[in-house]
């Protein structure tokens, strides 16, 4: 699911990729020659990680992802380091070396005092192979200041299909006052089978027909589609298949001279392997399909 995010106003990470692979090599070699596998002595690496990241470079991320679960000790003491800058840093070096303590630290980023340290972690645990669960999205469901953490976590306990947190989400949603933090909640409720939200979810879809649409109601079903993706139910897959029919040009990927126009049956075709579970014979990404390739996306559905 393609989750809308606020803009990121990004601090550039200084780099160094030359002197820092000439490093990794005389390093490889150096573990070579004292017969040192993977498992050998990663001083050097973890000190030149520290270094990395006080210089705010951004080569600390490829370095935490080859030190692996021995980048976390050094992550750490900079999880709560004064400069913003250096904790999005910290969070893509987290990213990096994946496991349960980098996913702990990116659901603690939520909390942090910056929006663009917030949007960073919102960014990075939409981005995980797995959904994740944690304690503290029942705390910042309710106790977040930020109605966009609010939303997303209410997401993220969605997709984690943790239907012990349903009480929570149903009070948070009668209390909340942010529009789209109460649309991702009634989401994440469908998600977990509440039959009232879903119905409310799947209202765009109701009485679709077979061909294309009008302006507005092609805008409203190809931003649809994420919804579907997000509920991941086979079932809805019969939505798929009649807006497969549906060639109405909604977004242009290209350029004003030479548009690359994203029709509602090309979204739909990009939404079959999260909705359906099943992969397509062909290349997905941003682009317009051909009739064939239409023909074999229904042939699934």
């Amino acid at each position: 699911m393609n989750i809308p995010m606020r803009e990121i106003k990004r601090e550039p990470f200084k780099s160094n990729a030359l002197l820092f692979s000439v490093f990794i090599i005389f390093f490889a070699t150096a573990c070579a020659a004292n017969g040192n596998d993977a498992q050998g002595d990663t001083g050097p690496m973890t000190n030149r990680l520290e270094q990395l990241l006080t210089e705010q470079n951004g080569e600390a991320i490829d370095a935490s992802a080859q030190l692996g679960v021995k980048a976390i000790p050094v992550l750490m003491k900079f999880v709560d380091h004064a400069d913003p800058a250096i904790r999005r840093l910290v969070l893509e070096s987290f990213a990096a070396v994946s496991g349960p303590q980098a996913n702990d630290a990116l659901v603690h980023g939520l909390e942090d005092t910056s929006l663009n340290v917030r949007n960073l972690s919102i960014k990075l645990i939409h981005g995980l192979n797995a959904a994740i669960r944690s304690p503290k999205f029942n705390v910042l469901l309710s106790g977040s200041p930020d109605a966009w953490v609010r939303g997303n976590v209410a997401l993220f306990i969605g997709k984690a299909d943790d239907k012990s947190a349903m009480s929570a989400l149903e009070k948070q949603y009668a209390a909340e006052t942010d529009n789209q933090a109460k649309h991702n909640m009634a989401l994440a409720l469908a998600r977990l089978g509440q039959d009232e939200s879903l119905t409310k979810i799947l209202l765009p879809f109701q009485g679709i027909q077979q061909g294309n649409s009008n302006f507005k109601e092609a805008h409203a079903l190809y931003s649809a589609i994420q919804e579907l993706e997000y509920l991941g139910n086979p079932k809805h897959s019969t939505y798929l298949a009649t807006l497969l029919s549906n060639k109405t040009e909604v977004k242009n990927l290209g350029t004003e001279p030479f548009p690359v126009w994203h029709r509602i049956c090309d979204r739909a075709v990009e939404a079959i392997p999260a909705v359906t579970g099943q992969s397509l014979p062909f290349e997905l990404g941003g682009r317009t399909y051909t009739d064939q390739e239409l023909q074999q996306a229904m042939q699934l559905l």
